[in-house]
C-alpha cells in the first residue's frame, strides 16, 4: 500500500464523528457468479439470523485528543480496538449481517432470487436460517499512531509507516437450508470466515469494523461454496 493511500486512510479515520453508526457492508464487485449451481431456478428466503454471541470483556478508554470515549479489550498482553456493538445502529449487528448475507447471495447468482423473509411467512422454494456465533474484528492499539494523530497531516506523514496487527472472525452456526414444501433440511453446518495480518496503524482502531465485515464476506463465500455442492431435491 503506497504512502498516499495510507495517509488518506488515516485521515479518514480521524474524521469519523462520535455518534455515527458503523455500517455492516463490503464491496460485492469481486463476487463471482456461481457456476453450475443446482438452485438457479429456485428462490430463497433468508430468515433473520439469531445473535448467539458471548460478550467480549472490555474496559473503558478515554482519549481527550478525540473527545470520544472508546472501549478496548486485552488479549495476549496487548490492548486491542474491537468492533463494539455500541457503535452499530441500535447497538445490534444481526440485522446488518442478515442483510449483507441476502445481498451477497443475490450477487452470486446461486439462486434465482434471494429475499429477506419473516419466519413462517416465506413463500420461497427454500429457506435459509442460522445463528451468529462470532462477529469480531480486532486492531492492535498503537501508541505511535495515537500520538501522531494529534498533529493532523504532519502527524499522519510522520507515522505513515507504522503498522499494527489485525484479525477478524465470523462464525455462523446451525446454518440450515430447508426445502419449504417438505420442511426437509437438505444442508446443515457451521461456516467460518477468518482473516489476519498486519497493515497501517489507525489511531482509533476504526479499521476493526472493516476487518469484521471482510470476515463476514469470507464466511458467506464459504457458505456459497458449500451450497454449490448440495443437490437440489
Amino acid at each position: 500500500m503506497n504512502t498516499a493511500k495510507v495517509i488518506l486512510l488515516i485521515l479518514t479515520g480521524l474524521l469519523v464523528l462520535p455518534g455515527c453508526s458503523q455500517p455492516i457492508t463490503y464491496s460485492l464487485d469481486d463476487i463471482p457468479k456461481a457456476v453450475n449451481s443446482p438452485f438457479t431456478s429456485n428462490t430463497l428466503g433468508v430468515e433473520a439470523f439469531e445473535d448467539v454471541r458471548e460478550n467480549i470483556p472490555v474496559k473503558q478508554a478515554w482519549y481527550k485528543s478525540f473527545y470520544k470515549e472508546r472501549r478496548i479489550t486485552h488479549r495476549g498482553g496487548k490492548g486491542w480496538w474491537f468492533n463494539d456493538d455500541q457503535e452499530y445502529k441500535n447497538k445490534c449487528v444481526a440485522p446488518g449481517i442478515t442483510e449483507m448475507i441476502v445481498k451477497h447471495l443475490n450477487r452470486s447468482g446461486l439462486f434465482h432470487s434471494v429475499t429477506l423473509k419473516e419466519k413462517a411467512r416465506s413463500d420461497t422454494d427454500y429457506i435459509l436460517q442460522g445463528g451468529i456465533k462470532t462477529f469480531e474484528g480486532y486492531k492492535e492499539k498503537s501508541v505511535a499512531a495515537q500520538i501522531g494523530a494529534q498533529f493532523g497531516l504532519i502527524g499522519a506523514l510522520a507515522t505513515s509507516g507504522v503498522t499494527s496487527q489485525y484479525e477478524a472472525t465470523t462464525v455462523l452456526n446451525n446454518v440450515k437450508l430447508i426445502r419449504r414444501d417438505s420442511q426437509e433440511t437438505i444442508w446443515q453446518g457451521v461456516i467460518e470466515g477468518k482473516i489476519e495480518g498486519e497493515d497501517y496503524a489507525d489511531a482509533q482502531g476504526f479499521s476493526a469494523y472493516t476487518k469484521a465485515n471482510i470476515s463476514l464476506k469470507e464466511a458467506v463465500n464459504q457458505l456459497i461454496d458449500e451450497l454449490k455442492e448440495t443437490t437440489a431435491e
